[in-house]
């Protein structure tokens, strides 16, 4: 037998159903009503988030422009072994 579940928003209604039918607990969304409720600390980590995500955008610039610098210089390597007539090329 089924609870009465007239008092419950669909989703959690058939959560209730499928774990009584299968015996296995249900991930569910959670209700409409939840996404309004504010919890403590989450606005500060949330702005810690978008901080290091400024980092890492500047440091992926930063590392981007060593990686260009290295692979110019690099290129100085191709002396060792260019005939002479190459040379005007670099």
């Amino acid at each position: 037998m089924l609870p009465l579940l007239s008092d419950l928003e669909d989703r959690e209604a058939i959560t209730i159903i499928l774990k009584d039918l299968t015996g296995a607990p249900q991930a569910s969304e959670p209700p409409s009503w939840a996404k309004n409720i504010e919890m403590p600390g989450i606005a500060k980590l949330d702005k810690e988030i978008q901080v290091n995500k400024r980092k890492i955008k500047y440091m992926k610039k930063v590392i981007r422009n060593l990686e260009d610098s290295k692979m110019e210089l690099e290129q100085y390597k191709t002396i060792l072994y260019t005939s002479d007539r190459n040379w005007n090329v670099l």
